[in-house]
């Protein structure tokens, strides 16, 4: 190796790994968002080859491998976003604006907002009507006027128009469907309100998801707790700061 190969490298290993790391993943991410995205097989060949440069003792080689493969895994979640791939049974498969019956679970806490619910269902099943149902992928983010009582793990079906995200905007302005990309949210869907007392969905069955659920209920015993010890503006106030409950 050259002298001025050695004295680079020696330059490159005296800065502080936190600005080398810094530096690695956003050198990745600009890269993917030019669309120049590594293969998940060479990312993974340089953190082997990362691994076995320190246990052979080449530890300066294994410390610029583990920088290569930052970089190159950081250009794998710019590509899901940019280039998703689609499965056949993604939710994506149907046209935009097609009332579909779904079916799925609730895989996240409902995001309570003021006068809405917003419900993240993990779709298992879907179809044009209730008896065609077919074995479905994707998040949809339902929209819930009505503010129902439901919790993760609950299985629930509802009928409704799914909406892909979109930029309907200016070049330049908010990336909403970028946000909703980086959210894991495939579609959305606005459930109907509740009338005739018949509800906007149906709860169908419950599926055991124990860490999520545990954390669910910590959450609501202190969110119980707020309620008990406070009120109004104040208690709003704690909601939100506390669990992240904007619903007031």
């Amino acid at each position: 190796m050259s002298p001025q190969a050695r004295s680079w490298r020696a330059a490159l290993l005296d800065v502080p790994p936190i600005y080398t790391v810094a530096a690695a993943i956003a050198i990745g991410d600009a890269a993917g968002n030019f669309r120049i995205f590594a293969p998940e097989s060479i990312a993974l060949a340089l953190i082997a080859s990362a691994i076995a440069a320190y246990l052979i003792r080449r530890a300066r080689l294994g410390y610029l491998l583990a920088l290569l493969a930052l970089a190159s895994s950081a250009t794998i979640p710019v590509r899901h976003l940019l280039a998703p791939p689609t499965a056949p049974n993604s939710i994506r498969s149907f046209p935009d604006g097609t009332k579909l019956t779904l079916q799925g679970f609730v895989a996240r806490e409902p995001d309570q907002l003021p006068n809405l619910t917003h419900i993240f269902l993990e779709v298992t099943r879907a179809g044009r009507t209730g008896d065609d149902l077919r074995d479905t992928t994707g998040m949809v983010r339902v929209a819930a006027l009505d503010r129902p009582q439901v919790s993760i793990g609950d299985e629930i079906r509802l009928s409704g128009r799914i909406r892909f995200p979109r930029n309907d905007g200016d070049p330049g302005e908010f990336d909403y469907q970028a946000f909703m990309a980086r959210s894991g949210i495939d579609a959305r869907l606005t459930a109907p309100e509740r009338s005739f007392g018949t509800p906007a969905f149906e709860v169908v069955g419950r599926r055991r998801m124990p860490v999520a659920q545990a954390i669910e209920r910590v959450r609501r015993d202190i969110g119980n707790f707020i309620d008990a010890n406070f009120s109004g503006a104040p208690r709003a106030e704690m909601r939100a700061l506390i669990i992240g409950d904007r619903g007031e």
